[in-house]
């Protein structure tokens, strides 16, 4: 752990296994930011997701599908209390 801030920020260090091409990627850093939207919104909370210090290849491509669906996974869960199918 790089940094953590309960209920408002955790930033970690990471080394991808999911695929030799990750794999070979250096480590880098993802922050996690959790915020309440500018204008009022009631009952609603942003969650972003930083990915930093890799350089533009297409193994970096994959990653940020892989945080599009890990992310869109978990807005499904939380809204309907079931998991993405798929």
């Amino acid at each position: 752990m790089l940094a953590v801030r309960p209920g408002l920020l955790l930033q970690t260090t990471f080394n991808g296994h999911c695929d030799p091409m990750v794999a070979q990627l250096p480590e880098s850093s993802v922050t996690f930011r959790i915020f309440e939207p500018f204008m009022p919104m009631p009952g609603v909370t942003f969650l972003s997701c930083e990915h930093e210090g890799l350089a533009d290849t297409k193994a970096v491509k994959h990653l940020e599908i892989g945080w599009v669906a890990i992310l869109s996974g978990l807005k499904t869960l939380l809204e309907t209390g079931a998991p993405m199918i798929g």
